[in-house]
């Protein structure tokens, strides 16, 4: 997600920092990112044998 990375000092700077990153991320590239890591979740869950 485009929020990750971010360094805050306190646990409230972190959050504040995540919801300011995401009030200012376009919807489309918030999809694409959503997309991706569904993506790269379901080519790993299926190395499992159920």
């Amino acid at each position: 997600m485009s929020w990750q990375g971010l360094h805050a000092r306190t646990i409230k700077e972190n959050y504040d920092k995540i919801s300011e990153k995401r009030k200012l991320t376009p919807v489309e590239v918030i999809v694409t990112d959503i997309f991706t890591v569904v993506l790269k979740n379901t080519a790993y869950t299926r190395i499992f044998s159920y």
